[in-house]
């Protein structure tokens, strides 16, 4: 990977993580002061729910804290993010099986008045955001080659999901989908929401790619290394046998001290011998 592609990488995490943020914050704005303008695009299409907010804020978080050194106070907080984000869509899940409450939702409705039939997450939505976090717990391992795919696989299908939310509502699908709410009970995500999803996904699969190339490179960087320094310890290695084998091939000249002294003390031990 050139130096271009992973500052475009990271530029793109560092959008998408920006983006995020602040589409959670102004809809959590918007709930909190009771601007509706900011919770829904068009008053005829559904709104982003407080909890669908709170997970595009702290995935937006994540996104960001990923780009940090894998230790350290950073990474332990980036875990504990990308669990809460599982844990909220998780409870989402939870309450479409069994039909008890258990989001975000049910708990602002007790402390603030505004909070009231809000709504709750479409299961587009929790799918979404339970496949992001899958793909952030992979990204951690992404010195692995499984790994890598997962988080690859995950970013792919969280991308589908969002632009195929985005296209539903250029065709009118949510009308459709809407027609249904009374028999399951299960409604059509909001239009901002397909965007952010569509926006995590781009970010989630450049943070993997990065990663990749980046652990791909780190490889080939050590793989280089190690053949260097071989040659360069068998080139040394030659090199010194070569020349220990020549300086003893040679033979000394015959008026040398040591050779005059060798030759005497093999002469008379060949006439001391019986």
């Amino acid at each position: 990977m050139t130096a271009l592609q992973r500052t475009n990488f990271n530029y793109i995490v560092l959008v998408s993580s920006i983006f995020t943020m602040l589409l959670g914050g102004v809809v959590l704005c918007g709930w909190v002061f009771n601007i509706p303008s900011l919770t829904r695009i068009n008053p005829g299409w559904n709104t982003m729910v407080p909890s669908t907010a709170l997970c595009f804020m702290l995935s937006g978080l994540a996104l960001l804290t990923s780009k940090k050194p894998p230790d350290g106070s950073v990474a332990i907080a980036h875990r504990i993010i990308v669990w809460l984000i599982l844990l909220l869509a998780g409870a989402r899940g939870i309450e479409l099986v069994s039909g008890h409450k258990y989001g975000i939702e049910f708990l602002l409705s007790n402390l603030l008045e505004q909070f009231h039939n809000v709504g709750h997450m479409s299961p587009q939505t929790m799918i979404g955001f339970l496949i992001f976090g899958i793909g952030m717990l992979a990204i951690q391992r992404a010195d692995s080659r499984k790994f890598q795919i997962i988080a690859s696989i995950m970013a792919s299908a969280l991308l589908l999901i969002g632009l195929g939310g985005v296209i539903g509502y250029w065709l009118g699908l949510q009308y459709i989908f809407e027609s249904l709410y009374l028999k399951t009970g299960l409604i059509w995500m909001a239009f901002h929401t397909a965007i952010g999803l569509s926006i995590l996904g781009l970010g989630l699969l450049c943070l993997a790619l990065h990663r990749s190339q980046s652990v791909a490179t780190t490889v080939q960087h050590q793989a280089a290394l190690i053949y260097r320094t071989t040659l360069l310890v068998l080139t040394v290695t030659a090199v010194t046998t070569g020349l220990t084998g020549i300086s003893f091939s040679r033979r000394p000249p015959s008026n040398s001290p040591v050779w005059t002294l060798l030759t005497r003390w093999v002469r008379s031990a060949h006439t001391s011998t019986p």
